[in-house]
């Protein structure tokens, strides 16, 4: 929502499908053993305190106590009722672990997400043979099946904006604050992004909130001065520069900054109605290509599209602007209705796809 300037969870796990153990890599998807022994599961995503059964198959009934369980990482997800067939596996936290089961010289293996991935131990990183950083590792939490546009790395950088937090909600409903879902969903976009390969993208520090360090870095007079026409693009860098919270914006071909919306009368309920999606840039912006395909695509898979509204008012906007860079704050849907917020959590992956590709899509073309 965009007050203020840019003052703007139900977390749901993201469906991921791993390769398996280094030994079955021939074979993704499946978690069986040359004996035929499989697993009910290949895969799992739980919520942090939820629980769910997983047995093993096709082994005989006389044999079920010579089966064992182990979970690489007992913090993320734990198991119990072995050894025997079957187990119960309990989601503890955020994380990803893979939890298995071996009968003589088999090992079937299933990969469970908890939460939305957070946490991946070395034990973890190592059965599922995955190696990089915690941020390459994030590429892997995907739903495979979402389209992705894949192109050749174009060398273009892309910064996603989480709106408000740092003692700003947001906007405030009984579906939950603007805050944690501007940063569930700027996540999801950025693993999207990486995924495509062709760019690099970066993830605003979600500490933060990036009007507000606007608001106090920039003086009052050096602010309301700034028309977005870049006359007074190097007063704007030398004092964003004396703020270490503040990235430097001119190294990015795009930035989207993710808000909730809110309207005066809320329908928190459902009553068939959509408000929808939209994004606002400001009036001096010329070219809108990237967030009207955003909000385009969207809308043609079923949601509600308001369109691109122009704005002068808008703190973050304007300040790129200023210094050239291609910015948008992107409305994902109204926090203050059922309609809106039961289409985004049972869409949101979809969404976030559909948003990188139509920044890839722009900036490789």
């Amino acid at each position: 929502m965009k007050t203020g300037g840019n003052r703007k969870r139900s977390m749901e796990a993201i469906l991921l499908l791993f390769l398996p153990m280094l030994l079955f890599l021939l074979f993704p998807g499946k978690a069986e053993a040359s004996s035929g022994i499989s697993l009910t599961r290949t895969s799992l995503v739980l919520r942090e305190g939820r629980s769910a059964k997983l047995g093993l198959e096709n082994v005989e009934k006389k044999k079920w106590a010579e089966i064992r369980w182990k979970s690489s990482d007992r913090k993320v997800a734990s198991i119990s009722g072995g050894p025997g067939r079957t187990i119960t596996v309990t989601g503890l936290r955020s994380g990803i672990a893979a939890v298995y089961a071996s009968f003589g010289a088999e090992t079937c293996l299933c990969t469970v997400q908890v939460g939305d991935g957070e946490r991946v131990s070395s034990s973890t990183r190592e059965i599922l043979g995955i190696t990089g950083t915690e941020d390459d590792f994030a590429a892997y939490r995907i739903d495979e099946s979402v389209p992705s546009i894949r192109a050749l790395q174009t060398g273009k950088r892309v910064l996603i904006v989480c709106g408000h937090g740092q003692g700003d909600p947001g906007a405030v409903s009984s579906w939950g604050q603007e805050q944690n879902y501007t940063r569930e969903f700027g996540k999801l976009i950025l693993w999207a992004l990486r995924r495509s390969g062709a760019v690099k993208a970066d993830l605003y520090n979600r500490k933060y909130n990036l009007y507000e360090q606007m608001r106090s870095t920039l003086s009052s007079g050096l602010r309301s001065s700034v028309r977005g026409n870049g006359k007074l693009k190097g007063r704007v860098l030398s004092a964003l520069r004396q703020n270490s919270h503040i990235p430097d914006l001119t190294r990015y071909s795009y930035i989207l900054e993710i808000h909730f919306n809110a309207k005066a009368v809320k329908t928190i309920h459902r009553d068939g109605r959509f408000y929808g999606i939209g994004a606002y840039v400001n009036s001096a912006k010329g070219n809108t290509q990237v967030e009207s395909r955003i909000v385009r695509t969207i809308g043609s898979h079923g949601f509600k599209q308001w369109g691109i509204f122009r704005s002068s008012g808008l703190l973050n906007a304007r300040i790129c602007q200023e210094l050239g860079v291609n910015y948008a704050l992107l409305e994902t849907a109204f926090l203050d209705d059922g309609d809106d917020m039961t289409y985004y959590n049972a869409n949101k992956i979809l969404m976030a796809q559909l948003t990188a590709n139509a920044i890839v899509d722009y900036l490789a073309g």
